[in-house]
């Protein structure tokens, strides 16, 4: 984002496809298709980068996680906007967490103290 010549505004999807092709250099992957469906709407610059931050997480943690089991592993991504609101979506086929998984993981925030 700090190559643009615009320093309010960025192409959004851009920054999406930058960020998948770092992170498929980064995990070596040949095996995952990933399916971009973003829409071209510019970002103003202080939404982008927060934006960008929590795509590359989503992702990464696709990549690194979703896929140990899986036949045909693809991820698909979602960017929008409908009118002042925007959407966007990280979606794997990949295994999913198991029950205890999910147990351990989230235990800590639900709990009899908190309700």
């Amino acid at each position: 984002m700090y190559k643009s010549d615009n320093y309010h505004s960025i192409e959004f999807s851009n920054v999406i496809e930058r960020i998948i092709e770092n992170l498929k250099n980064k995990h070596n992957i040949s095996n995952i298709i990933i399916l971009n469906y973003s829409e071209k709407i510019n970002l103003p610059i202080e939404k982008a980068i927060p934006c960008a931050m929590i795509f590359n997480e989503l992702l990464n943690n696709s990549l690194t996680h979703a896929f140990k089991e899986s036949k045909d592993p693809n991820i698909e991504i979602h960017f929008s906007k409908n009118f002042s609101l925007y959407k966007l979506a990280v979606k794997d086929n990949g295994t999913g967490m198991t029950k205890l998984e999910k147990f351990e993981h989230y235990r800590f925030y639900f709990n009899s103290d908190t309700f």
